[in-house]
């Protein structure tokens, strides 16, 4: 006995029931309304149960399913390639703009060093030279001030008389600085040691004299000051320049003749 799946009439044979189905109209109008499972090779199904056992053994289903799949792994690798093409555009985007950004610098840059290599060739150009015998006329200028000052006051002294306007410091991070010679030649002094030679040399005797004028003014009122300033003292005369004394006097000078 089979049993019609859309009007449920009742047949004494498998092949009755197809024909029925295929031929009764009032059957037909059932299925058009309930026929809600249509599987891709063209049979269509009331039952959802049917319709599932239906799609276990059918090959066009399954090619169907496969061919599916295959398409939304190709869309979401498109989408990915789409993703990747927009973050590639974006860093192109960016490096063109740092392009452009470097080129403008470089450019502010060259026009720097041209204008600074200018500016260096009319100081140089207007420097006297710096002779040791220049040193040693201005030391009548070297005061209490300056050596109660220490360092800074020597930097003082240094700008004011002997230095004044005939030197230039060209690299600060290495306190480099650049006078002329008594042969108008240009001398590069890197770390000041040349100069702070003939400061030595030039102010030893000054120096050492207003220290004991200080000491017989100050030593019995305020002996600790004394004793600083006798300090200073001592890292003038030793003229090196890995002395606190000597590395602040340097920075102290280059930062302030710096182009």
């Amino acid at each position: 006995m089979s049993t019609c799946q859309y009007c449920n009439k009742i047949f004494s044979t498998k092949t009755n029931l197809i024909k029925h189905q295929r031929t009764a109209k009032y059957c037909l109008k059932i299925q058009q309304k309930k026929n809600d499972f249509h599987c891709v090779c063209g049979i269509e199904y009331v039952s959802e149960k049917c319709f599932e056992t239906h799609k276990i053994t059918c090959v066009k289903y399954q090619v169907s399913e496969v061919s599916k799949q295959y398409e939304e792994k190709l869309r979401i690798k498109d989408e990915k390639i789409l993703e990747k093409d927009d973050i590639i555009s974006q860093k192109d985007d960016k490096i063109d703009e740092l392009e452009d950004k470097i080129e403008a610098l470089h450019f502010k840059l060259e026009n720097k060093a041209t204008v600074t290599n200018n500016i260096f060739i009319q100081k140089i150009e207007k420097m006297e030279s710096l002779t040791s015998s220049h040193m040693e006329d201005c030391v009548k200028y070297l005061n209490e001030g300056h050596v109660m000052n220490g360092a800074q006051g020597m930097v003082d002294y240094a700008l004011e008389y002997p230095i004044k306007d005939r030197i230039i410091c060209t690299d600060s991070s290495r306190r480099k600085i650049k006078y002329k010679d008594s042969d108008m030649e240009i001398i590069s002094d890197p770390g000041c040691q040349k100069l702070i030679q003939e400061l030595v040399s030039a102010n030893r005797d000054r120096i050492h004299e207003i220290y004991l004028e200080i000491y017989d003014k100050y030593n019995t009122t305020d002996s600790e000051f004394v004793q600083e300033i006798g300090n200073n003292v001592s890292a003038f005369m030793r003229g090196n320049m890995k002395d606190t004394y000597w590395k602040e006097f340097c920075n102290s000078l280059c930062s302030r003749t710096s182009m």
